[in-house]
């Protein structure tokens, strides 16, 4: 216990003391990161008294998250982004196997976050009406998740306005991270994947993708589309699916570890929005069928579906960050959107120092995010005072 104590001591010190050069850089004192360390690590502080230190941060904390208007993008579209790069980097230097097993994955999904069972519960309601003097809300929220293997890297982060639409905010973070990316650009347009859920299986998305310059894509079909089949015939894309049912289907081969999976493919041609477009429908052993659309024409139908399960790592952030870092325990004592971003973006921050932690310095198969928990508890728990103050005010 001692020796992971002394490894994750060292990984969190090496990691904050880097974080706070770059809030420097971008003139943020050294108060105000202190302040903001406390909501990062907030949950882990659940054993630990809160001294006056704590509290002063506290208090503090939410001035920052006010008045610093960049904040989010600072987090996200810039430190997180600093780190893939540098990650992706080494990541170049690999032999063409290692690449194979550690690919570049990039994951777009939302949710919700807030008090959201709040307004559904009258008592409930009302508490809260009478104490934070606002009215209790959900927002729905938009990350844009980039990883290379394992190790997760949250480079931008939305929130949705009421008319916006889902297709914009995935194109408009997807522009962002490849142009911060600099001058790794080319490299990344060349080996990124991109899967993505139902909610954008559509031939609008699809074209604004191949316009973006992404084509590596494996998305669920929302089943609304009209689609052209080789054979001239005009077909919605949920019709389309029923008639694949029928079709004859081809075995995986096991060596993909995608037993009991099969298969049937066509490429078919979306009219309105001119774009050719390669089909594939999955049949698993309980009958369960699963349609993916993919604008990379070659592309095997193995390909396909390891891609777009890879999408998991989108759900298993957004669990982490809700039960493990308490993302949903929020007052919303302002009305500006502003604010409630700046603390998701911390709170983001949080899920990947957790996460490059597990991923550098475990082994994966044997040490779970929540184990991770535990020991930056412990770390907090026994720390000085002297080094407390140092981490939360500067």
């Amino acid at each position: 216990r001692n020796v992971n104590i002394m490894k994750i001591n060292y990984f969190l010190t090496n990691k904050v003391n880097k974080l706070r050069r770059f809030f420097k850089g971008r003139n943020i004192k050294n108060k105000s990161f202190g302040a903001l360390n406390y909501i990062i690590f907030k949950s882990f502080l659940k054993n630990k008294k809160e001294s006056c230190t704590i509290k002063k941060a506290r208090e503090l904390s939410y001035k920052v998250l006010k008045f610093e208007k960049e904040l989010a993008d600072m987090i996200l579209r810039g430190y997180a982004v600093m780190e893939f790069r540098e990650e992706f980097r080494e990541w170049l230097k690999k032999s063409a196997s290692t690449k194979s097993k550690k690919p570049i994955l990039l994951r777009i999904d939302g949710s919700k976050t807030g008090y959201k069972y709040g307004k559904n519960i009258p008592e409930l309601r009302k508490l809260y009406d009478y104490v934070k003097k606002c009215n209790i809300s959900t927002h729905e929220i938009y990350i844009l998740l980039a990883s290379i293997g394992r190790k997760d890297f949250i480079v931008d982060l939305k929130i949705k306005a009421k008319q916006e639409s889902v297709n914009d905010i995935a194109i408009d973070m997807l522009h962002n991270f490849i142009e911060n990316v600099g001058d790794l650009k080319s490299e990344l347009m060349k080996y990124k994947r991109l899967s993505l859920d139902g909610a954008w299986g559509n031939g609008n998305m699809l074209k604004k993708l191949k316009d973006l310059g992404i084509t590596n894509t494996a998305i669920k079909s929302s089943g609304k589309n009209i689609v052209i089949l080789p054979t001239g015939e005009k077909l919605s894309l949920k019709d389309l699916e029923e008639e694949l049912k029928s079709s004859d289907f081809k075995q995986i081969n096991s060596c993909h570890g995608l037993n009991d999976c099969e298969y049937t493919e066509i490429e078919v041609y979306f009219p309105e929005e001119e774009l050719s477009v390669k089909v594939v429908l999955y049949r698993f052993k309980h009958k369960h069928f699963l349609m993916l659309l993919s604008l990379n024409l070659e592309w095997h139908a193995f390909q396909i579906l390891q891609c777009y399960k890879s999408r998991w790592g989108i759900e298993v952030c957004f669990r982490t960050s809700k039960q493990v870092l308490e993302l949903e325990k929020y007052s919303y004592h302002s009305v500006d959107i502003t604010n409630i971003r700046n603390y998701l973006a911390l709170k983001f921050m949080g899920y990947m120092l957790v996460n490059w932690y597990r991923v550098d310095n475990t082994r994966l198969s044997l040490t779970s995010l929540k184990k991770v928990r535990l020991e930056l508890e412990s770390l907090f728990y026994d720390m000085q005072p002297k080094t407390v103050q140092m981490l939360f005010l500067g």
